[in-house]
């Protein structure tokens, strides 16, 4: 009997009514499939595509739309699906080649829409690095010691890395096969910037960069994985290591160590204490007295960001020539295939060292991108310089994170400011502010943005010290602070060109500037009282227009919107008044967004006033209790205050979690904003912010949208609302007097004991 069909024998096991369902080839549409995958862990969408060559051929493109290629110790591809997969088959050093040889982008290019390339060093490798020993053991039959050698440097991994990075043209290769992406990133992350060390948040531990999308979110449960503290001393644990090369069994370990401390007559503590040079001031602090830093060891704690170890600063340094390997390789790849990226509308510069800005100040790079629309531009200041002298010693000297301001701005204002077809930017510092974790860096730390020409003059607002970007249409800025009369200059000056909108996420404001003037310090003591007499007098009295460089006042400067001016004109008029209408030097925006806005303080306060930050705005006891909460978050992470990374800068920002009654009430009333961070980041970001010792998160934060909606006229077209009826409206100015912050002045005058006063409290004795 011939053997029945699959289909016949399934219809006999059927009983009587069922129906046989089959699978309708062809007739449900990619659209659904993608829906479905999207809610899908990544392991269940490898195996959906092994289902049939339908299933593969309609996920293919949901699987391969966003890649991100790590360069470094260990390769990884980072899907849409957000989980790493490594490739044991195929080796670190050559995965610039592969790329370039391999069939794997012939075939999947086309469906790319996201393409990424990252080189990362994680502080744990910058913990325990790993790297070729400096020293050599030498054994024989009776005798074990060591010969010390010149320092190798790197490991051979990222060595290679290197150089295939250096002669492969894999990037150029993948950029070829892949001409329908939509948005090309890059990232790179090398030590050089502010190190987190033992301060880690168990609620918001550290996380890979999130190259496309939001940063790592906070968690509800905390994870203690991440390890700071370590049992065994590094030194020997790489001793142990060459001693097993050399053929020293485990068991012999401990006598070959005393055997190797009684050669060089030293004691345990002495032989296994590994150098950590103290870091020099910048090179740019001109000092008459020596200074010496105050430092802890403690040799369980392997990362001591104020005092990296030789082996720990020669990772660092070599570690840099891999990331200028993968931008200069980047910019080639662009600068070749870029006018042939026909769907390429945004470049990513997620996370860039100020150290290599400059390598992104290159014209030919933006000509070849003429069809991008939008730029994301993401910086790590530098906290510190590592640098090799020609014996090959590694010397590390500490930086002003601020001195990162001049490069960003010359790469804002000449190359991407000039490009035409770049109509939204936007720009974040990574570093410190409130969404920054750890007890020693959240809601600190914060830079100035980098729109100064002369980037330590910060209340000076002339047009020559502004940057000003005439094609930008939406401007975004994230974690950074303003002068009250830079920022409001800088907007006033780019809306007379393209500006239309404006959206801010942790951006500050200064106190208002102020002019001491060197032989009028009676002048400079009257100025400082009627700033004084002006803010207690909006605490008293609702009836008066928003003070000068608050946020209330610029915001009605530059709103489309009702205005507080108008609300409390309306409050204070008799009926026979009439009405006003505001004459702004400023052309409305169409669109603002604030998002956990306010106010910072600064260490340098010669030229900028804290008034309005004093107590008589702070409800009784809240102050106190701020201070309370933190200093018991910081004593129970002891390790995190003994070896947080040093702040020296004058000009980085702290958030002030206060804000004057009269202009809270008169921004919720008139604007509609919300105060605080309910419903904003969540209840395991408040929760994170909380363990590291934030009283209120969003305390003084204030968030909201303000947008202008024009009517439409019958044929569809927009015109301005009202001007029938504003005939018999009283003109009244309005405007922010910035004229004496636009003249020079000195900013050496005082600066050395603002200088003395930082560098003691973070730890700097003189040394007679």
């Amino acid at each position: 009997m011939a053997p029945l069909r699959r289909s016949a024998r399934i219809a006999e096991r059927l009983r009587p009514g069922e129906v046989v369902v089959r699978w309708p080839p062809g007739n449900i549409p990619t659209e659904l499939f993608v829906m479905i995958a999207k809610y899908l862990p990544y392991s269940d969408v490898k195996a959906l595509r092994l289902v049939s060559r339908e299933f593969n051929y309609k996920l293919v493109n949901h699987c391969f739309r966003q890649i991100i290629i790590r360069f470094g110790s260990q390769l990884s591809t980072t899907l849409d699906a957000g989980l790493a997969v490594p490739n044991p088959k195929m080796p670190s050093p050559e995965i610039p080649d592969f790329m370039q040889l391999s069939a794997s982008f012939k075939l999947f290019g086309p469906v790319v829409r996201r393409l990424g390339f990252a080189l990362e060093l994680d502080e744990q490798d910058i913990a325990t690095p790993d790297v070729d020993d400096t020293e050599d053991i030498v054994c024989t039959s009776n005798l074990i010691g060591r010969w010390p050698g010149l320092p190798k440097g790197l490991s051979q991994i990222l060595e290679n890395v290197t150089q295939s990075l250096e002669r492969s043209r894999g990037i150029s290769h993948a950029l070829q096969r892949s001409r329908n992406i939509h948005e090309l990133a890059l990232s790179c992350v090398g030590g050089l910037g502010y190190l987190v060390g033992p301060d880690i948040n168990p609620y918001q531990p550290p996380a890979g960069s999130a190259i496309f999308g939001d940063p790592p979110a906070a968690r509800s449960t905390p994870d203690y994985s991440y390890q700071t503290h370590f049992e065994e001393n590094h030194k020997i644990e790489r001793l142990h290591r060459q001693l097993a090369i050399k053929g020293v069994k485990p068991k012999d370990f401990h006598a070959a160590l005393e055997q190797l401390m009684a050669a060089e007559d030293m004691t345990y503590e002495e032989f296994t204490r590994e150098k950590r040079p103290q870091p020099g001031l910048p090179e740019n602090r001109e000092i008459q007295q020596i200074r010496h830093l105050r430092q802890h060891i403690d040799e369980a704690v392997r990362l001591h960001p104020n005092a990296l170890t030789t082996v720990q600063a020669i990772l660092v340094f070599n570690h840099l020539s891999a990331q200028q390997a993968l931008i200069s390789s980047f910019k080639l790849a662009v600068i070749d295939c870029g006018p042939r990226l026909r769907d390429l509308t945004k470049l990513n510069i997620a996370r860039l060292p100020s150290f290599f800005v400059e390598q992104m100040c290159c014209k030919k790079f933006w000509a070849a991108l003429p069809r991008v629309q939008e730029v994301f531009l993401g910086v790590d200041p530098d906290w510190t310089s590592v640098s090799q002298d020609v014996s090959g010693a590694v010397s590390v000297q500490q930086v002003y994170p601020t001195d990162a301001m001049p490069g960003v701005f010359n790469l804002l204002k000449s190359y991407i400011g000039k490009r035409p077809n770049i109509k939204r930017l936007h720009f974040e510092w990574n570093c410190g502010g409130e969404l920054a974790p750890g007890c020693m860096q959240r809601n600190k730390n914060i830079l100035p943005a980098p729109f100064l020409k002369q980037h330590r003059k910060i209340i000076l607002s002339s047009i020559d010290n502004l940057l000003i970007l005439p094609h930008v249409e939406h401007l975004s800025l994230k974690n950074c602070w303003f002068a009250p009369n830079v920022f409001y200059r800088a907007i006033k000056f780019m809306t007379k060109y393209a500006l239309q909108s404006i959206e801010l996420e942790g951006v500050s404001l200064s106190g208002p500037p102020t002019t001491p003037r060197q032989n009028n310090m009676a002048g400079f003591a009257a100025e400082l009282e009627d700033l004084k007499l002006l803010f207690l007098s909006n605490l008293v009295d609702h009836n008066k227009d928003p003070p000068n460089f608050t946020w209330s006042r610029i915001i009605d400067l530059l709103t489309p919107g009702p205005t507080i001016k108008e609300h409390v004109y309306e409050q204070r008029k008799r009926p026979e008044d009439p009405k006003i209408r505001l004459d702004k030097e400023v052309k409305a925006l169409r669109k603002l967004v604030f998002k956990s806005c306010g106010y910072v303080s600064i260490p340098d306060t010669r030229f900028v006033s804290h008034l309005r930050l004093d107590d008589v705005f702070s409800p009784g006891g809240l102050a106190q209790a701020f201070l309370n909460v933190r200093q018991t978050a910081i004593e129970k992470n002891l390790p995190a205050r003994t070896f947080s990374h040093l702040c020296i800068d004058r000009h980085l920002g702290t958030i002030a979690p206060l804000m004057n009654p009269w202009e809270k009430q008169m921004m919720e009333r008139v604007f509609g904003f919300t105060f605080g961070w309910a419903d904003l980041y969540g209840a395991d970001v408040e929760h994170a912010a909380t363990h590291d010792g934030v009283f209120m998160p969003g305390e003084g934060r204030f968030s909201g949208t303000i947008e202008r909606e024009l009517p439409k006229t019958e044929d569809g077209d927009e015109k301005q609302a009202g001007k029938e009826h504003e005939y018999d409206r009283v003109v009244v100015p309005y405007t922010l007097s910035c004229g004496r912050y636009n003249l020079d002045y000195d900013d050496s005058r005082g600066l050395e004991e603002v200088l003395l006063e930082v560098e003691t409290e973070a730890g700097y004795d003189n040394v007679l």
